[in-house]
């Protein structure tokens, strides 16, 4: 306690303990019994004043400590707080609401909130305001956000009707969710392509299961026909067009890559093709995998 104070309390006592002096005519009929009670009592209170002010300096260091404690835990924590008025003006902005917007708090506080909002944004930020005002509720938006003068983020915005007596303040919360956005796109985008791999591997395979087929038929057919004649030199260029797109079919390699990567690996069945009516013929087996996928 200041020097100033201390002399404030003591005039203050001063003019108080007047009222309570006694006369000189009243102090001498006092018995020295009396005398030495008053004296007893009058050290007694000015002991009781004396450990009352230790415990009052104690407690306002206490209050003192636990007051910068939670301002430094306000003023860093991972999220940023943001009073505003009505109007949207910046009263009281943490370090951390600063840093997220690029920005020194001194150039923060006084200034409107929806400055530093994307253009994009600003319907969103509105709409979200007057929910709250309507519902007396706390909403939450995505918004993107202006980083100084270039750079933008996605933040997570809770806005909230301040508690009494604060009237018709807002309280704000901002966070960067920009990683967390980022990282759902990707995770769709696997998705996507996921589809796009089970559909192409079904239609690949389906294809190849037909090439299987026509050239086992066309073999077979090969197995029937003369040796020498015009039939058979059209069945041999024909099984040699089926060779050649069967190996033109790269989605076959494509869609187990991005089978194995996603699954590690498929099932396949096998479908004999009966070729009874070629004794010595062996049967022809082919993979049979379902492409019932969708995009």
């Amino acid at each position: 306690m200041n020097a100033d104070r201390m002399e404030t309390l003591r005039r203050k006592a001063e003019a108080r303990l007047s009222s309570y002096v006694m006369s000189d005519g009243q102090l001498a009929t006092l018995s020295v019994a009396e005398v030495s009670r008053l004296m007893h009592e009058l050290h007694t209170h000015q002991i009781e004043l004396t450990i009352q002010n230790e415990e009052l300096i104690r407690t306002q260091a206490q209050l003192s400590t636990a007051r910068d404690r939670y301002a430094d835990l306000f003023d860093h924590a991972p999220v940023g707080y943001l009073t505003l008025t009505e109007n949207l003006v910046v009263t009281e902005a943490n370090t951390t609401s600063a840093t997220l917007l690029g920005i020194d708090r001194a150039d923060l506080v006084g200034h409107r909130l929806e400055d530093h909002v994307d253009p994009g944004s600003q319907d969103q930020f509105h709409l979200c305001r007057r929910k709250m005002v309507k519902t007396e509720a706390p909403q939450v938006c995505e918004l993107t956000m202006k980083r100084g003068d270039t750079a933008t983020f996605v933040a997570r915005v809770e806005i909230q009707p301040a508690a009494p007596p604060d009237g018709r303040d807002l309280r704000v919360t901002l966070s960067d969710v920009t990683e967390h956005k980022r990282g759902e796109d990707e995770l769709h985008r696997l998705h996507n392509l996921r589809s796009l791999g089970l559909l192409a591997g079904g239609i690949a395979h389906d294809f190849n299961n037909a090439l299987t087929g026509v050239t086992a038929n066309l073999s077979l057919l090969l197995g029937a026909l003369p040796a020498e004649g015009e039939s058979q030199g059209m069945a041999t260029e024909a099984l040699e067009a089926v060779t050649r797109a069967s190996k033109l079919n790269p989605r076959q390699q494509t869609r187990r890559a991005v089978t194995d990567l996603f699954f590690g690996g498929h099932t396949t069945t096998q479908a004999n093709i009966d070729s009874t009516g070629c004794p010595g013929r062996d049967p022809v087996f082919s993979e049979r995998v379902g492409s019932e996928s969708s995009i």
